[in-house]
């Protein structure tokens, strides 16, 4: 069996490559969103999760649920995926969180302020 070459063993390393980034999402509190991330490469990237301007790693795999998601889970999420070849490549997803009280109160006060507008007899 012939040795491989240097030449050989770099061709047969890819950098990472994100495939398919986060999408932004909108939820109502207490609703779940489930953001996925989809990196290819050899060897295979890693896939790790933070929020924006933070180093703590919220979770590895491509696929991050939030379940149960708060007002303040709110904000801005970060794929990031590396293989040690060529640098890391990250993509940002915006979840945005409304108060589910929000949505009633606002159908309340429109309801209000309709017959407060109305003509009367």
């Amino acid at each position: 069996m012939k040795p491989w070459s240097v030449s050989q063993l770099f061709s047969a390393l890819d950098p990472t490559k994100i495939d398919k980034g986060p999408a932004n999402a909108t939820i109502i509190e207490g609703g779940n969103t489930v953001l996925f991330c989809k990196a290819s490469g050899n060897p295979s990237p890693a896939i790790n999760w933070t929020k924006q301007d933070s180093d703590q790693v919220l979770h590895e795999g491509d696929t991050y649920t939030i379940a149960n998601i708060t007002r303040q889970e709110a904000g801005s999420y970060v794929c990031s995926a590396g293989n040690g070849v060529g640098k890391k490549q990250q993509r940002i997803a915006v979840v945005t969180v409304h108060c589910e009280f929000l949505v009633y109160c606002s159908s309340i006060l429109t309801v209000e302020l309709s017959l407060l507008s109305s003509p009367l007899d």
